[in-house]
């Protein structure tokens, strides 16, 4: 009986964690289009954390927020326009409004480790910011963004080039923790996990221990009353005529 149970319990875990996954966005009708770091559909579909990203709430169906580990690589990930494809992406990762950390890239995808990103200033980018002010601003924030663009590449050929007028996506929000933030996600996750299995086992324990007892006087209950009626039965006078036999 347990083995049919936790297999329908698994292949329901399944199903809702794999509801959506942003891997598989339709991205037909973009040039340009993320395909890791959107945590929810926004049609309501579902979501998808990876592995080391936490969601803000356990029952969360459309949270744009998330939590991310600070030394931790992340792949981030984006489909570009067949048209498109010999340009460059453009990756940044703006920490204050006027400092940024960028890249570019013809690849389709980049490591993304906040970490090693925050030690490594002062950048070209942000020559002034130290890596004690990046981190301060990065982990500050509880809307970071990461977005992903192709300057180079015009939408509309008679207008300028701006930002409404080149490819463009951005990830879902997310806040940077450090490693030691994990453990405790983790012990809190065993010890729910811990507390749900206890729970589960006492109720199969109780069921199970009321319903022997009740299925026993239930099956008592039941020949006593059968076997009484067929004692009764058979203790009732015949009412049929006796036949005399007449003498020879």
């Amino acid at each position: 009986m347990k083995a049919p149970l936790l297999s329908i319990l698994v292949a329901h875990l399944a199903s809702t964690t794999v509801a959506w996954d942003p891997s598989q966005r339709d991205c037909s009708k973009l040039l340009l289009c993320l395909t890791s770091f959107k945590w929810c559909d926004p049609n309501g579909a579902g979501c998808y954390f990876p592995d080391g990203v936490y969601p803000l709430r356990a029952d969360s169906q459309s949270s744009a927020y998330a939590l991310v580990m600070e030394d931790r690589n992340y792949t981030i990930s984006w489909k570009v326009d067949a048209t498109s494809k010999e340009y460059p992406v453009s990756v940044q990762w703006s920490l204050d409004g006027n400092n940024t950390w960028e890249m570019n890239t013809t690849d389709s995808q980049v490591t993304f480790n906040p970490y090693e990103i925050l030690t490594s200033f002062p950048l070209s980018s942000a020559p002034n910011l130290s890596v004690a002010e990046a981190e301060y601003f990065a982990k500050r924030d509880m809307g970071n963004v990461i977005t992903i663009s192709q300057p180079d590449v015009k939408i509309d050929e008679r207008s300028p080039a701006s930002a409404a007028n080149i490819p463009f996506d951005a990830t879902s929000q997310f806040i940077i923790a450090t490693d030691q933030v994990e453990r405790f996600l983790k012990a809190q996750n065993e010890i729910g996990h811990r507390d749900e299995y206890n729970k589960w086992k006492l109720g199969v324990g109780v069921g199970v221990g009321l319903g022997v007892p009740v299925l026993i006087i239930v099956t008592a209950l039941s020949t006593w009353v059968v076997s009484r009626k067929r004692t009764a039965k058979s203790s009732e006078p015949s009412n049929k005529p006796i036949k005399m036999s007449s003498p020879p």
